[in-house]
């Protein structure tokens, strides 16, 4: 299969259908982490979500922007996308092939995109792509969405609107699978052999996309 042409990212909606995962680049070190995790420092807010059938509080999520702020204003390319781990309320960083073998992760793990909701953080583009597990009792409320204003129950990635082969800025995507951005069919052919996988594997038809984007503050 031929690499698909990128093509500026358009609001489009199309239908609907959503991990835990590993890897990449710890952000924030352990005290950040704790950070996030407990609610500590920065702008935070904390919400409570009911269990539908009991009325008791499932869980609570805390709003700490000083990890979107670190991964922000970062250019380093191992900094491209941001991952929240469930296990261990820690946050990591990946690069454009660590990204790529979390999503074949999920994919093989019988969960599937379902949601792209575009955000703005300090002036950059991003687009948050959302996961759901087709037995809802294996998606929890996602600390990452939360963080970036979307309540979601699944997983989810926020991934920076660069080139996955130079990372210079691009609002170009793979119109195949929607999930990652190349500037040129150049960068996308050099990125081919490591995009494909994952390429194949994501049905851009049963996605909705957001069509608005939402600036987050900082």
């Amino acid at each position: 299969m031929e690499p698909t042409a990128p093509t500026a990212a358009g609001a489009r909606n199309h239908g609907a259908a959503p991990p835990t995962g590993s890897g990449g680049a710890p952000l924030g070190g352990a005290s950040a982490a704790a950070q996030a995790a407990s609610g500590a420092g920065g702008s935070s807010a904390g919400a409570k979500l009911p269990d539908a059938a009991s009325g008791a509080t499932k869980k609570e999520l805390k709003r700490d922007t000083a990890i979107l702020r670190e991964f922000d204003s970062s250019e380093d390319p191992n900094l491209l996308v941001l991952y929240h781990h469930i296990r261990d309320s820690s946050f990591d960083a990946f690069n454009g092939r660590e990204y790529t073998a979390q999503m074949l992760r999920y994919c093989t793990s019988g969960f599937k995109v379902v949601l792209i909701a575009p955000r703005k953080i300090g002036g950059h583009n991003y687009a948050l792509i959302c996961l759901q597990h087709a037995d809802a009792e294996k998606n929890v409320l996602c600390q990452l969405a939360y963080l970036c204003f979307r309540q979601f129950v699944g997983a989810s990635m926020l991934v920076k609107k660069r080139c996955f082969g130079c990372h210079m800025p691009t609002e170009k995507k793979c119109t195949a699978c929607q999930c990652a951005f190349f500037c040129s069919k150049e960068c996308q052919k050099s990125c081919w052999s490591a995009h494909k996988p994952m390429c194949k594997m994501i049905d851009a038809a049963a996605i909705q996309v957001d069509a608005d984007c939402l600036e987050v503050k900082l």
